[in-house]
């Protein structure tokens, strides 16, 4: 649990890092699903090593993924410190919306000079030639 420990300075809800488990205990999962498989029980005041969270499109409850000392998943609010893994679950959920998202600036706008068709072209040309045309005349 020394090698999880946080980094000096290290954000509220920063993984990988140690957190202790709350009374009564927390059941660890097969996978990130409530509805998994129960691997098992870790019991209240005991380190958990937890390695990333994430927040499930199913049921939008934060879950802490861990390694020790069951591998497996379990809700983050039965950890000490789970509503800043929860808030940490939805910045990385959001972070991965916006990204698939797309860009959230839009699309600039093209060159005018792109713009120009066949038929305008023609009304310009028509307009600068009479333009130099009538700046080549003298006054008489």
């Amino acid at each position: 649990a020394a090698a999880l420990a946080p980094a000096a300075g290290a954000k509220p809800g920063a993984v990988p890092r140690a957190y202790v488990v709350r009374a009564p205990g927390a059941d660890v999962r097969a996978t990130i699903l409530k509805s998994s498989e129960k691997r098992g029980r870790v019991a209240a005041g005991a380190s958990v090593a937890v390695e990333d969270v994430a927040l499930p499109l199913l049921d939008g409850v934060a879950r802490a993924r861990i390694s020790a000392p069951i591998p497996g998943w379990l809700t983050c609010a039965c950890v000490v410190g789970g509503d800043e893994l929860a808030e940490a679950a939805r910045r990385k959920a959001a972070t991965a919306r916006r990204a698939a998202s797309g860009p959230s600036t839009p699309p600039r706008r093209r060159p005018a000079a792109d713009m120009i068709t066949p038929g305008t072209l023609g009304v310009l040309a028509e307009a600068l030639g009479g333009a130099a045309a009538a700046s080549r005349r003298r006054p008489a």
